[in-house]
């Protein structure tokens, strides 16, 4: 950088110390115009530069006087007077008195390495583009990718699909009907463990009698990992299963271990969808296979809300991944509120929107019970009439006699599976309680004294035996 002009025919306290910083004030810049002999000045001896008298310089220094704190040094001004004059373009600065940001202040641009692959911010989906060198297909040959939008509103189909349930389940006046055409009444359990579910199918289907399974799905362990979904472990489940005409209903777990209640957004959302497409297309000639909703997704999700509409969006997302892949089979729709909208919640979104998930055919209204209230009976009785009234059959695919889910001290929620139990006989709807122990963390859940069903009962099992041993 050059050196400031100085004035040497100036007092000294006027002077511009060398030590001083390359920005002077005005005030100096303004005195030192009048002299034309300051060194290193651009431009000195040109024609063009203004000379004394020529420009009241009198009047600038009037003008810009009470700035004691400038930002142009001597040179700059020179500079810029010549510059009004056409010798050479101003220089842009910000406004006098602004602050002065360094260039060490900026912060730098990411970028990536050369080479290297360019990760997307965010959520933001990545860009495809052909290799480097290789040919390149105007946007116009290129035929569009089907997928459910991420993050944007799914709109259902616009008219009601006649779903052909020849050969599959069906529903009617909210009872369930299997491919034969006889009435189905779900009665069975939950098993987490998708291993321990093939060991003990025989215990499971001969000695518990159970027409029906939900089995959680391990999907990734963390959120953006590559898919771990055991592919043939779950066919090797389904075949032992459905052979013996039990359903299996696929649940989507938590995913990727999201956040307990959270609502399915940006690129969690969007692996999800492709999960639900992934076993509907390997389980579409199936119909003893139902897929659940994912697991409790939306907490207290109030009507006319961002979260209301939020959820819905990723309700719908999921459905209609499962129908684009042509799968027919049953859709165990969950509600919000945990699980429990229609019943402890107060509030069912199921209800709220049953229009359109009634656009996607064969799907029934999942509801979880985990009601310690001494009203519970009510309150599911009144639950499953409006779910019936708004044209759903119900299940109720997770309720228990505790509710441990977060880990902490059991709450006691007797009163709800009481009721649930009453509502399978005097309202025919469906039960899965939770569940059938794989571990020693699991023996709150415990049906017998020991895990996996081995032991005397428990007093909860012997009313889950009595359940799946009714006519």
């Amino acid at each position: 950088m050059n050196q400031p002009c100085r004035d040497s025919s100036l007092p000294a306290n006027d002077r511009v110390s060398e030590t001083q910083s390359a920005h002077h004030g005005i005030t100096s810049a303004a005195q030192e115009a009048y002299e034309p002999g300051t060194r290193n000045c651009s431009g000195r001896g040109s024609s063009t530069l203004p000379k004394e008298g020529s420009i009241s310089f009198e009047d600038i220094f009037k003008a810009i006087d009470k700035d004691k704190n400038g930002s142009i040094n001597m040179c700059e001004f020179r500079d810029f007077a010549a510059s009004l004059l056409g010798a050479k373009p101003p220089v842009e600065r910000p406004p006098v008195g602004g602050p002065v940001t360094p260039p060490g202040d900026k912060p730098p641009v990411e970028r990536p390495p050369v080479g290297g692959p360019v990760t997307p911010p965010g959520d933001k989906p990545p860009v495809e583009r052909p290799p480097v060198g290789g040919p390149v297909t105007p946007p116009g040959d290129k035929p569009p990718v089907e997928r459910p939008p991420v993050d944007r509103p799914v709109t259902p189909p616009v008219e009601n699909p006649p779903i052909d349930t020849k050969g599959n389940f069906s529903t009617r006046n909210g009872r369930i009907y299997d491919p034969s055409g006889r009435e189905f009444q779900p009665r069975g359990f939950d098993i987490d463990n998708p291993e321990v579910a093939l060991q003990d199918v025989d215990k499971i289907v001969g000695d518990w009698s159970v027409n029906m399974v939900r089995i959680n799905a391990t999907q990734r362990t963390k959120y953006g990992q590559e898919n771990n979904y055991d592919k043939e472990l779950m066919k090797k489940i389904v075949d032992e299963y459905t052979k013996r005409g039990v359903v299996v209903e696929i649940n989507d777990g938590i995913g990727k271990y999201a956040t307990w209640g959270s609502i399915s957004t940006g690129n969690e959302l969007k692996e999800r969808v492709e999960f639900a497409k992934e076993i509907a297309e390997q389980f579409k000639d199936n119909p003893y296979v139902w897929f659940a909703t994912p697991n409790e997704s939306g907490g207290v999700v109030r009507a006319n809300t961002p979260q209301d509409k939020a959820w819905l969006n990723a309700e719908l997302a999921y459905n209609q991944a499962i129908r684009s892949t042509g799968n027919k089979n049953m859709i165990v729709q969950g509600d919000a509120f945990w699980g429990q909208g229609a019943t402890a919640g107060g509030e069912s979104a199921i209800v709220r929107h049953a229009a359109e998930f009634k656009k996607f055919g064969n799907v029934i209204a999942g509801q979880h019970v985990y009601n310690g209230s001494p009203n519970a009976e009510n309150q599911l009785t009144s639950a499953v009439n409006k779910l019936r009234d708004a044209g759903f059959a119900v299940i109720v695919d997770e309720f228990g006699y505790v509710n441990q889910g977060d880990g902490s001290n059991p709450v006691k929620t007797q009163s709800g599976s009481d009721a649930v139990f009453k509502a399978v006989e005097k309202l025919g709807i469906g039960a899965l309680p939770f569940r059938w122990a794989t571990s020693g963390g699991d023996k709150v859940y415990n049906f017998t004294r020991d895990i996996r069903g081995k032991g005397p009962r428990t007093a909860w099992g012997e009313q889950i035996w009595r359940m799946t041993h009714a006519d």
